[in-house]
């Protein structure tokens, strides 16, 4: 399988996102490294969140700004709760590599609650962080408009699986995974066409994988 890098288009779904990021954490649980900081005490937040992001991921639209609503409520509070757990600053931790590597996981695990946190409280927030936006102008400086931040996000979110021993081609297919469920709102079942999408994608042919699938539902 050859992968050329990773597409930093915005997944439009939160529910889809919070699938591919919590997915990549999966495959983070399952190398070696993680072995390495079970004993820590902060190391039970991090399959506590993978276990939010698959609930999450299941759930209906209506999740959406439904922190309040029944049967969402719980949710929320408990993705709230291990929000709030996260540690500002691990200094207590004196092995440099031992912290950088603690750090990193919760750095994955803190952005998934975020995705969770901000589309159940309120989805404009989703909506501006995979939108471009603009600085205005400043000191005689002209406006500027900046790519939607998931592109950071999603960057650093690789780089961070990377350094805890997911190699790029696992976190490729993960994303090609999700990334066709963004585009066919879930529900498409075509084979075929999922094939070829995965081919043109894992090739790096990203706009040409996208009209695939846009095409085939026309």
């Amino acid at each position: 399988m050859t992968v050329t890098r990773s597409d930093t288009t915005p997944i439009r779904d939160p529910r889809n996102a919070v699938g591919l990021l919590t997915e990549v954490l999966g495959h983070v649980l399952t190398a070696p490294l993680w072995m390495s900081i079970t004993s820590d005490e902060h190391a039970q937040l991090v399959p506590a969140t993978y276990l939010l992001g698959k609930e999450f991921t299941k759930s209906p639209r209506s999740i959406f700004n439904g922190y309040r609503r029944r049967g969402s409520s719980e949710l929320y509070q408990r993705a709230k709760d291990v929000q709030e757990k996260l540690p500002a600053d691990l200094w207590l931790i004196r092995d440099a590599r031992r912290r950088d590597c603690i750090e990193t996981f919760l750095a994955l695990t803190q952005r998934i609650l975020a995705v969770i946190v901000d589309a159940m409280e309120d989805i404009k927030r989703w909506e501006k962080f995979i939108h471009p936006w603009t600085e205005p102008a400043h000191y005689g400086q002209p406006a500027k408009t900046n790519d939607p931040e998931w592109h950071k996000a999603w960057h650093d979110y690789v780089s961070g699986a990377q350094r805890l021993g997911v190699d790029l081609p696992t976190t490729a297919l993960a994303e090609c995974n999700w990334r066709f469920r963004d585009l066919t709102d879930r529900s498409h079942r075509g084979r075929n066409v999922k094939a070829a999408f995965e081919a043109a994608w894992l090739a790096g042919q990203y706009k040409f994988a996208e009209q695939l699938v846009t095409d085939a539902l026309r």
